[in-house]
């Protein structure tokens, strides 16, 4: 049998779930405890070149970070990862950026991993050869393994072991629809070219990642990654609790990480719910990039039925790398357009009722308070996307920029008997055919940023109730009233995207009087509440 060595990348690819921000406390905890386990390697965060407010420092480690955390007495070895992606994206001197990971005088780093696509292993050379200058370990990362025929990866392997800079060869199963088979042919391959160590990332989409990570170690990978509570990306990983077990007889000894991972690991996954799941396993099926599926399992504006058409149609296009602006999606404006509609006047001095579709539209009494208000103040009426809490004779518009529903509602919309407003390119790009009324505006997303044009709008996220508020300032609106915009309990990040919002229209066009009819957690006035009183 092999030699094994596990790596524990907890605060590595865990982050993912809460944006490397790790408490400093549990860090330590975290940290005495895996080294009583005997865990051999800890990778210990990534170093991204790009900053990111929201980003921990387990996303930007360097020694110096690192010292706060480690002492004499560890045993294991500390790796940290790089995305290839990076030196190949940014432009900057790659060289300067190596060196301010490292202190000569106080060196920590033992490992350094690139983890790489196939498509971009060719540039990886010279800044793996920069790596064994600083006399670490250097380990490539090959992901999305499953996507590589065989005469490639070998050719691969052949192409890595001529640049005699790579010590380890590591291959992920980033999409976490390998089985057993799989593995066992890719490590009889990879054993076969690579005479040096390597080593196995599994991913749990399909709830397989432990059968295949042993089933790795079988067929000669001597390196295992695996993670507390199977903490990392979309379904997460193999637990390092069951290799601990599992490779007990290598004197690992998962009793030393009960604490943590009953503990403060146990609290994060009741909190961000990872694991395998359905979802992921449909998603596995096409290599659908894993971040997808975990930003629309914790978007609480789709159903389970919506996810899977959202799913379905991730399938049809390239979605082997995550691109959050397929689900918040900026668009170029283009004013040559004849057919984009003239949204200025087209209320003017009109109240405007916007509908959502909050759970307070179910509630009798509210729906009361809506139809009185709408007997007294006999306003325009717009839904934000295809409401069905609210009968369509009484609506006027629909509104929608939101591209995942625009997918999930396409369908529908050739039922509805009410204009829909919304940017047509975003049909076009979909390749939907119109077979229903558009008024056709357009829109761009700048962070921070809301302005209202009569042709278009610019807002701050792809939300459609900013795009709802731009068309009735620009149309000239008396006032803007709302009715099922509730909120998200737990600080959920819609509030903070809404409130922006309310934020951005209240300071750049302060004569906009927006309230709502309904209860509602964002900053907004309460018109029924006030009147009331």
């Amino acid at each position: 049998m092999n030699t094994i060595k596990l790596l524990d990348c907890t605060l590595r690819d865990g982050g993912y779930y809460n944006n490397w921000n790790f408490q400093d406390t549990q860090v330590a905890n975290y940290l005495k405890q895996i080294n009583q386990s005997n865990i051999d390697v800890v990778e210990i965060g990534f170093h991204f070149f790009e900053k990111n407010y929201k980003f921990g420092e387990f996303a930007y480690i360097s020694e110096k970070k690192i010292q706060k955390y480690i002492n004499n007495k560890i045993k294991f070895k500390i790796a940290i990862m790089f995305n290839g992606s990076d030196f190949i994206e940014k432009k900057f001197n790659f060289k300067k950026k190596i060196q301010s990971v490292f202190n000569n005088n106080t060196r920590k780093i033992s490992i350094v991993r690139i983890a790489v696509k196939y498509k971009d292993l060719l540039k990886m050379k010279k800044y793996l050869s920069e790596f064994k200058k600083k006399g670490v370990k250097t380990c490539l990362n090959l992901m999305q393994i499953n996507t590589i025929k065989k005469e490639d990866l070998i050719n691969c392997i052949k192409l890595i072991k001529s640049w005699n800079n790579v010590d380890i060869f590591y291959f992920a199963d980033s999409f976490g629809n390998l089985n057993p088979k799989h593995v066992k042919n890719l490590c009889i391959t990879i054993k076969k070219y690579w005479k040096k160590e390597f080593g196995f990332h599994s991913h749990n989409n399909c709830g397989l990642a432990f059968k295949n990570a042993t089933e790795a170690y079988k067929h000669g990978a001597t390196w295992i990654d695996g993670t507390i509570r199977g903490m990392g990306r979309g379904a997460g990983n193999v637990s390092t609790e069951s290799l601990l077990k599992y490779f007990n007889k290598y004197n690992y000894l998962s009793s030393k990480i009960r604490n943590i991972s009953e503990g403060y690991f146990d609290d994060l996954k009741k909190k961000y719910k990872w694991g395998p799941s359905k979802y992921y396993k449909y998603a596995a099926k096409f290599d659908i990039h894993p971040s997808f599926i975990q930003e629309l399992t914790k978007d609480k504006r789709y159903n389970k039925k919506e996810i899977n058409k959202l799913i379905l149609n991730l399938s049809k296009v390239n979605a082997k790398s995550y691109d959050p602006k397929f689900l918040n999606k900026p668009s170029i404006i283009k004013n040559k357009n004849k057919l984009i509609w003239n949204s200025s006047s087209w209320c003017q001095s009109r109240d405007i009722l916007i509908l959502g579709q909050g759970p307070s539209l179910k509630d009798k009494k509210n729906i009361k308070i809506v139809e009185k208000f709408i007997l007294l103040k006999k306003p325009l009426i717009l839904s934000i996307n295809i409401n069905k809490l609210i009968p369509e004779k009484l609506i006027d518009y629909y509104v929608t920029c939101n591209e995942p529903r625009i997918i999930v509602d396409h369908q529908n919309y050739s039922k509805l008997d009410k204009p829909i407003i919304l940017p047509e390119k975003i049909l076009k790009s979909l390749g939907f055919k119109k077979t229903y009324k558009v008024l056709n505006y357009d829109f761009e997303i700048k962070y921070n940023e809301f302005r209202c044009y009569k042709n278009y709008t610019i807002i701050p996220n792809n939300i459609s109730f900013g795009y709802a508020i731009s068309i009735s300032i620009i149309g000239g609106a008396n006032k803007i009233f709302l009715a099922g915009f509730d909120g998200f309990e737990g600080g959920y990040k819609l509030n903070y995207e809404m409130n922006k919002i309310f934020h951005l229209s209240k300071k750049n066009y302060p004569k906009a009087k927006i309230m709502t009819l309904t209860k509602s957690k964002y900053d907004v006035k309460n018109h029924f509440v006030s009147e009331k009183k």
